[in-house]
């Protein structure tokens, strides 16, 4: 609340106070306004708006920062005042405070100023009338509407939270009031995060978080951290709370009814109110992602959870929970009554500001969570509370930014699934054990390099690994028929198979190394020994019950013929004569046998006649040719005379 006196509480609450509004443009950068407007003239009578809000949420979401809109109607402005900074008074006569409270002797002679904020105007648009425009603006917190990452990557960390978020306010150009009550303002800060792209109001809503606060800018144009007062008659431990200031109400001055202004029946023109109390929070938990334990601080149900929160990646438990305690003095015993009131316009009252509303007889404390200020002389206030009686799980901001440092550990039980899961989001690793009824299941995974998993169901395990960089896979499947290995890279695989009726071996090249066995991966077949029973096959040999084979010749296993070609141009078969010896014939398809340009070498040579085959040398070729030759010698000889002696008479008859 404005430090007013009770005299301008009262001007306010009168009927007959007059009224009048004031608005400056300067254009940014410039100290002195280039438009003055007041209202009568040049603002349309009643036509101002202005809305704020320390959360629009349902329950308080501690951190917000919104931004306040101030509406107006403007009456022939011919003046370019899109994007310019507006400042907005209000001026009541009948009361004269000291000089320094008004912009200047010379502007305001006639009244007391009451400063209604200061804008950035968003739009001004001309309505159907081109003499009137719609003035829409927003004060400073829209400036935080903008991309800071090369901001961010240009800090010197580490940085304590103070100087962190003073530098991001220097940045942005905007003036900034610390106070000492700030818990976790001395917290260092490291850098945590790579992104394209970080919003400055996404920044400072991380930095409100971690206190407990609300970032907001007051009427005079300076970012406030509003801390609610707590409603409770008792004092928690003295390390739940930074400092003596943050609660000044004394053990011996506390009732159960704390706030700051008391609102009397004649003031309120409407109001309704739930019939429950929104309970105070209990607990506080920080972590970065829905069902993460992350660090929790105290043992209650009704817990405020900060989530993803990229100023807390990386810190240990032990910080974590450090910086839990700090935010649960900030917002534990903030408990309040939702409701919504009408009431006349009492701009020295601000978000964030406790209030008892008397309703004669009855009356309930609230904060001033949302309001609504309309008019300029007929003043009407709404102000407004939400929230459930008991939070409900909620999911903060920051999301979308990549993560580079954190831990987090996540369990979640329910009927349907028991499971556990560690992520380390600087390492970019994750591992999950989960139960199910139908499932016991356990995954380990490394960015997008690697992952492990195991499934274990009533009638199957299923092992496998991945290398997601390389594209292999290894598999390892176990049912009660089967047992199955698996090894494949891309569309290349080997599989072992091991079933009651047999063992399957598939894959590109196959390769047995050991002393008496050897396969080569082109299909070299090395062994000491063999024994087989069926069939032996290549593509030039073969070998089965009835013949082996040789590319076009066979040899028979019954053993009559010894080898025949399948032409059956020649066959070469075996036989025995009287006496035990063994004969070989090789016969042709035709009446002959011939051998044509080759020899024939041997020892002997055995010529099946009966011409020659007489005792004892049993057709012998050698033999027999040795007796043609010595018993035939002087036949030849005898012949060779008489042949010459012819040659000679004819030679003489000539």
């Amino acid at each position: 609340m404005l430090q007013v006196d009770e005299e301008l509480k009262r001007l306010y609450q009168a009927d007959s106070t007059d009224k009048n509004l004031i608005v400056e443009f300067r254009r940014l950068g410039q100290p002195e306004p280039f438009l003055r407007l007041w209202e009568s003239g040049y603002i349309m009578s009643e036509s101002m708006t202005i809305e704020e809000s320390l959360s629009s949420s349902e329950n308080l979401d501690f951190g917000s920062c919104e931004a306040t809109q101030v509406s107006l109607t403007l009456i022939d402005i011919e003046d370019n005042i899109k994007d310019t900074e507006m400042a907005v008074y209000q001026t009541l006569d009948g009361l004269y405070p000291d000089t320094g409270l008004y912009p200047g002797i010379d502007v305001y002679p006639s009244g007391y100023t009451m400063p209604l904020g200061k804008y950035i105007v968003q739009s001004a648009d001309r309505q159907t009338n081109r003499k009137y425009r719609n003035l829409v603006a927003l004060d400073y917190m829209c400036l935080f509407d903008v991309n800071v990452i090369d901001w961010y990557n240009a800090l010197p960390f580490p940085l304590a939270l103070r100087d962190f978020r003073a530098r991001l306010c220097r940045h942005i150009g905007v003036t900034e009031y610390v106070p000492d009550y700030l818990p976790n303002d001395g917290v260092m800060i490291y850098k945590t995060i790579e992104a394209a792209e970080l919003m400055g109001r996404d920044v400072l809503i991380a930095c409100e978080q971690l206190n407990g606060v609300f970032g907001h800018f007051d009427r005079n144009g300076v970012l406030q951290h509003i801390t609610l007062q707590p409603n409770y008659c008792m004092i928690p431990a003295v390390d739940l709370y930074p400092g003596t200031d943050v609660y000044p109400v004394l053990p011996g001055e506390m009732n159960d009814q704390v706030y700051d202004e008391r609102i009397d029946p004649y003031l309120c023109i409407s109001c309704q109110y739930e019939e429950y109390t929104v309970q105070s929070i209990d607990k506080v938990q920080i972590r970065q992602e829905e069902g993460d334990i992350g660090a929790i601080y105290g043992t209650g149900s009704n817990c405020l959870t900060v989530e993803g929160n990229f100023l807390a990646f990386g810190k240990t438990a032990a910080e974590l929970n450090q910086i839990a305690m700090g935010i649960y003095g900030m917002v534990n015993g903030r408990q309040y009554i939702p409701y919504e009131c009408e009431l006349k316009g009492l701009p020295y009252m601000e978000v964030g500001d406790a209030e008892l509303l008397d309703f004669g007889g009855e009356s309930i404390v609230s904060y001033i969570v949302k309001r609504t200020l309309k008019g300029i002389y007929a003043l009407k206030d709404t102000h407004s509370a939400t929230g459930e009686e008991i939070r409900s799980t909620e999911h903060n901001v920051n999301t979308e930014i990549i993560q580079l440092k954190g831990k987090a550990a996540i369990l979640k039980r329910n009927v349907e699934e028991v499971s556990a899961e560690l992520i380390d989001f600087e390492k970019d690793t994750s591992a999950k054990f989960a139960i199910t009824a139908e499932q016991i299941s356990v995954e380990v995974k490394r960015a997008q390099e690697a992952e492990a998993s195991l499934k274990i169901m009533a009638d199957q395990i299923t092992l496998s690994v991945k290398n997601l960089k390389e594209d292999t896979e290894s598999q390892f499947l176990q049912t009660a028929e089967q047992i199955s290995l698996k090894v494949s890279k891309g569309d290349v695989s080997s599989q072992l198979s091991l079933e009651p009726d047999q063992i399957k071996l598939t894959g590109n090249r196959v390769i047995i190394e050991s002393d008496n066995l050897k396969v080569s991966a082109n299909g070299t077949l090395k062994c000491t020994n063999g024994v087989f029973s069926g069939t032996l096959e290549t593509d030039v040999f073969y070998a089965g019950d009835d013949m082996v084979q040789f590319g076009d010749f066979y040899v028979s296993a019954n053993g009559s013929n010894i080898m025949e070609s399948n032409s059956g141009y020649i066959t070469i078969s075996q036989g025995s004569v009287p006496g035990g010896y063994g004969i070989i014939t090789v016969s042709g398809a035709g009446s002959t046998t011939t051998i044509k340009q080759g020899q024939i070498t041997c020892l002997d040579l055995i010529v099946d006649t009966n011409e020659w085959s007489v005792s004892p040398y049993n057709g012998r070729v050698g033999y027999i040719l040795d007796r043609i030759w010595n018993h035939s010698s002087w036949g030849l000889e005898t012949l060779r005379d008489r042949i010459d002696e012819l040659e000679d008479r004819i030679s003489y008859l000539e």
